[in-house]
């Protein structure tokens, strides 16, 4: 989690804990007896900040109230030493909760409703690491620099995980379509590969004649493929300027504008490939949160997806511990400059 989302879960978690009753007074004809209400809203706040590795020496008393954490009532009885022990828990989570909330208050900077948090690759280790990434990042944003819209980056530093972009107009939605479908380009062009490589096994163990023969074809399938994937690459452009509903100024050249999405779609994709996440700002609009949910979705399936085509390769993108010198020699270089897709 980012110490953002920290920030958010506390902020939704003091009111909730605030709520819990925990009657000073005994119920009357019940001696001994205490009223507790609100139990549900507490159970469930404290068991995800449980699950967020917070205030586990308080947390943990709960589990060791007897019938407590699985009762389903909202409101019920308990006795004395169990009420103590609620207000005990009830006052030092509070007192945890706020300590750590003004902290993170005083830590982290007012976040805009604009801004795209990126998560970087965990294999960056270096500066030259960054440096390539921005100047990837830079192509990926050309198209809004075309027209008129910088991209500003905000809080980061150097060694961070995450970064933040601040939009402006209506290209934040087009960036988080523009990932939409790069998703569904790296999936396609890891597909080609795979064709490439089938065909490539084919030329084991045969004759000059047959091989001749097996490099003709291999050469025609590139010659497809690689019109194959421009075709492709256009039917996506055209699908996230529509669905982003992004309009252009009449004076924009289009031409010019597609040009520079196409480099943009190609580069967010390998970025994809290297394992970056993308996160909406925790006041986003609902609209830009349904459409992060989405893409952040098709990401995910589309990388499931990734079976026997640079599988290795992929995997060592996204695990540091695979050490790329253990892989296969004819292992393509998937995040290389280098290297053309197709």
């Amino acid at each position: 989690m980012r110490l953002r989302d920290y920030q958010e879960l506390i902020n939704r978690a003091i009111p909730i804990i605030e709520a819990l009753s925990v009657s000073t007074n005994p119920v009357s004809g019940y001696p001994g007896m205490y009223q507790i209400s609100n139990i549900q809203g507490f159970l469930t706040i404290t068991a995800e900040i449980k699950k967020s590795n917070l205030f586990l020496d308080t947390i943990n008393k709960i589990d060791k109230i007897a019938n407590f954490t699985n009762t389903i009532e909202n409101s019920t009885m308990v006795s004395q030493q169990t009420k103590n022990s609620l207000n005990t828990i009830k006052t030092d989570l509070l007192v945890s909760a706020k300590i750590l909330q003004q902290t993170l208050k005083e830590v982290l900077t007012e976040e805009d409703e604009n801004v795209l948090n990126i998560k970087l690759p965990e294999k960056y280790s270096s500066i030259s690491d960054y440096i390539k990434f921005f100047e990837t990042l830079k192509d990926i944003c050309l198209p809004f620099k075309y027209v008129g819209e910088e991209v500003a980056v905000v809080n980061f530093d150097v060694g961070s995980e995450w970064l933040g972009l601040n939009f402006t107009g209506n290209t934040l939605s087009l960036f988080l379509t523009l990932a939409d479908k790069g998703a569904n380009l790296f999936h396609h062009v890891l597909e080609c590969q795979k064709t490439f490589e089938d065909l490539e096994k084919a030329k084991i163990d045969k004759s000059t004649a047959k091989l001749k023969h097996i490099e003709e074809t291999i050469n025609i399938v590139k010659a497809d493929k690689a019109r194959e994937k421009q075709e492709y690459i256009d039917k996506l452009i055209e699908e996230a300027i529509s669905e982003s509903e992004f309009i252009l100024q009449e004076n924009t050249n289009s031409n010019e504008f597609k040009n520079l999405l196409r480099l943009s779609l190609e580069k967010l994709s390998m970025l994809l490939i290297q394992g970056i996440e993308i996160v909406p700002a925790i006041k986003s609009k609902p609209i830009i949160k349904e459409l992060s949910k989405k893409t952040t979705n098709n990401i995910h399936a589309k990388r499931k997806l990734i079976i026997g085509c640079d599988e290795q390769k992929y995997l060592t993108l996204l695990d540091s511990r695979i050490n790329p010198k253990e892989l296969p020699a004819d292992t393509v270089e998937m995040n290389s400059d280098e290297n053309e897709l197709i």
